[in-house]
């Protein structure tokens, strides 16, 4: 066994350690348990970046060949996370008695996304104005989508955490998430394609015949041959076959690979037999080792610019700030023209307010595209962890309150 196969071995049963631990740590903290996943692997991709400065050369053949390798093995992890979030659903239309469904999610995605993207743009084009950088449209885009996305398996492992799964309040919460992570990932395509190509609306047209022309094809899979030639018990082989194409094509077509996975999960989440076979098959790897290892990519590309200057400081606390702020107000507001009370539709927000999983993904596709620099990577990693990490408690403080309220 070369010296690159012991490195890949040893980074990856050290990541599958810490999320064990860590894993532990977080049901005991009350947290879900993917929030230990994250920060187990964060910190272990933190700490070999950090021992890989202090005590080897970072551009060694050694390095590359293990960081390489975790790439390749964190891109087909990628799109079985993305696949898995987008086959979550919520279970029961009781979560929205009382209210007018369609009215009442339309109402909560809207205040989730709009205010969130449109600060988001605006604050991205200050920070580069104050930078001397040039404000992109695949910049400015994507960092409005990661300040509006929500993190839709962290969320469901709260609602799990804390018995809300089929409350009103935990069903629109979901519901809005599905909702916005869709528009973000339609979004984050739009800024792939106005980022890879200077004609862009030669690339932007050629691509959206691509994206029609695949989502046609899946269709047909969906419905001409799964159901009529193999059935559901082979549903989940047919699913992981158009999942690796339709990756590859959008990653041969210079859009990301986490583009077809959102193709395949949207058009294939609807049918429940299907979803929950490819659950049953693949989530044990898919949170075991897949999600702790791209948490580990991502915590190995903290920190890996020498150009963190103090003043980064105050953006991200303005970013850290806003994220929070455009997510409360709006959603607060929102929850009580939809009905709800102060505490409902304060708790609404705090639990939108989890970016988790998903706003990794998407600053992971921006840095590796080059949209997005080092310092603003860490940047939104260090919001992402803060946001995520206040959720469950904020969120169990108001859920007591209710409690109290509804005895008394």
């Amino acid at each position: 066994m070369s010296h690159h196969e012991v490195s890949v071995h040893l980074t990856i049963g050290l990541v599958i350690l810490a999320s064990l631990i860590l894993h532990r740590v977080a049901r005991l903290l009350g947290q879900p348990p993917l929030i230990g996943d994250m920060l187990a692997g964060l910190l272990v991709g933190v700490a070999l970046n950090l021992m890989g400065k202090l005590f080897f050369d970072s551009t060694s053949s050694l390095a590359a060949a293990t960081a390489r390798s975790l790439e390749d093995l964190g891109a087909i992890g990628l799109v079985f996370i993305v696949v898995k979030a987008l086959f979550h659903a919520p279970r029961s239309d009781a979560a929205t008695e009382g209210i007018s469904n369609a009215r009442a999610v339309i109402a909560i995605t809207l205040s989730n996304c709009l205010p969130s993207l449109l600060i988001g743009g605006w604050l991205a084009v200050q920070y580069a104005s104050a930078h001397e950088l040039r404000a992109t449209p695949a910049f400015v885009i994507l960092i409005g989508v990661s300040m509006s996305i929500s993190a839709v398996p962290v969320l469901a492992g709260i609602l799990v955490e804390l018995g809300l799964q089929t409350s009103r309040v935990g069903g629109l919460a979901f519901r809005a998430a599905c909702w916005t992570d869709v528009i973000g990932w339609i979004l984050v395509g739009l800024a792939l394609s106005l980022h890879q190509n200077a004609d862009s609306s030669h690339f932007v047209l050629t691509r959206l015949l691509l994206v029609g022309a695949m989502f046609a094809a899946l269709m047909v899979v969906k419905y001409g041959i799964v159901h009529r030639w193999f059935g559901s018990a082979s549903s989940s082989q047919i699913v992981l076959i158009a999942l690796l194409t339709s990756a590859g094509l959008t990653h041969l077509a210079s859009l990301h690979v986490v583009f077809g996975a959102f193709l395949v999960g949207s058009v294939f989440a609807s049918n429940n037999d299907i979803r929950e076979n490819w659950l049953r098959a693949t989530s044990w790897i898919t949170d075991r080792f897949f999600c702790p290892l791209f948490f580990a990519i991502a915590g190995m590309k903290l920190l890996s610019s020498d150009d963190f200057a103090l003043n980064e400081l105050g953006w991200g606390a303005a970013f850290l700030v806003l994220c929070i702020g455009t997510k409360l107000i709006p959603l607060m507001l929102a929850g009580r023209w939809i009905g709800l009370s102060r505490p409902e539709s304060l708790l609404l927000g705090l639990l939108l307010n989890t970016r988790g999983l998903m706003e990794l993904v998407i600053l992971s596709v921006g840095l590796s595209s080059g949209i997005f620099s080092p310092v603003q990577y860490t940047i939104f990693v260090v919001v992402t962890i803060a946001t995520t990490l206040m959720s469950t408690p904020l969120s169990r403080l108001v859920q007591c309150r209710l409690e109290r309220q509804r005895v008394t």
